[in-house]
Parts: structure tokens; sequence; C-alpha cells
């Protein structure tokens, strides 16, 4: 809780320094809201290869995942069913009335119901999350636009990739960057042939 109420305190006194990044608004939205991702990743990407270095990406939480709504934030998914190859658009937006923060965009896994719980499907060359806190006013918040495949979830910039097949399904997508009395926010989709 401390180190959550620090990273308030930097983030608020840096608000106005450049922050890296590509950051623009959605297309054809009323609402603003801030996306490194615009378009979904191309059908022909091919697939990665993930060297010895990749880990399956953790969930970075202790249990306590809240689906859908939590800390002022909704977290989106459409379509709520999606063929293998088709692309997914998950939205994070700040419903609250006040400017609201998160961590890094970064911050999200997709995973797999499995007979053991949840897996990730996504790897990492490095487990290390940057602790920088983005601001996000009513209305906005981050999207994110994926292809369900191997490649299309090796987006080029971004630290995760698919480093197996993809399998039909139940699926989460997982954002552990909101929230003081939770470690996350969920959405569930299903994944179809």
């Amino acid at each position: 809780m401390r180190r959550r109420t620090a990273l308030r305190v930097v983030a608020s006194a840096s608000i106005g320094l450049p922050t890296a990044g590509c950051l623009g608004g959605e297309q054809g939205s009323p609402d603003r809201t801030l996306t490194t991702t615009t378009d979904c990743p191309p059908k022909d990407a091919p697939a990665p290869t993930c060297g010895g270095d990749f880990e399956r990406v953790g969930a970075y939480t202790e249990g306590d995942v809240r689906l859908g709504t939590g800390a002022g934030f909704e977290l989106t998914a459409e379509p709520a069913t999606v063929a293998l190859g088709d692309c997914l658009t998950v939205r994070l937006t700040n419903r609250s009335e006040e400017e609201q923060m998160t961590g890094i965009e970064e911050k999200y896994s997709i995973q797999r119901r499995t007979p053991d719980g949840w897996r990730s499907v996504l790897f990492a060359a490095s487990a290390a999350y940057e602790d920088l806190g983005i601001n996000h006013p009513p209305g906005t918040g981050f999207v994110w636009r994926r292809r369900l495949s191997q490649s299309g979830l090796s987006v080029e910039g971004d630290r995760h990739a698919a480093c197996e097949p993809l399998r039909a399904g139940t699926y989460r997508f997982l954002y552990w960057g909101v929230g003081d009395e939770f470690d996350a926010l969920c959405v569930e989709f299903e994944v179809t042939e």
C-alpha cells in the first residue's frame, strides 16, 4: 500500500515530463482513450522464435482478482466469443468522475483456463516491469487490440510473445496495474476454432 501511495506522488510530480511511447486517441471514439495499439496485427505475420531466456508471464497477483470492474475502472473484451486468428479488443476505462492512476500498459497477461487453474499463454524475456503511474481522466484508459494467434499475440515492440500455439477454450485478459484493495482486474472471453 505504501508503494502505491509513493507511486502516486512520483507520478503526480512528473505529469509534465515527456514520456516514451506513442500515445494517441482511438479513432472515432467520443471518449479520449490512451493507447499504443491502434490496429490488430496482420494475419500473415510469422510466429515468434522464443529463445531460452523467455519465461511464462506470471500473474503478479496473490489471487484477489476482480471480474470486470474495480477501483473506478471497467475492463471489457469485444467480442465475447472470438475465433482463433480473429481480432479481440480489450478496453480498460476510467468510469469514475475523477482522474485515476494505473501502472503501465504492459502489466497484463492473457491466460487460458486449464484443469489446474489459469495459465498464461504469454512469455517475456524479462520479468521486470517499470513502476510508473499513468493518470487517466474520466472516460479514458488503455485499449489493446490483439489477434488471437501465436503471431498475433507477439506484437513487435511489445514485451510479450506467445511461444506456443493457441487452442480453443476459455481465456481471460488480466491487468494488474489497478487497485489498492485488490490485485488485478480481468475479463473472460471464449476462443473457438
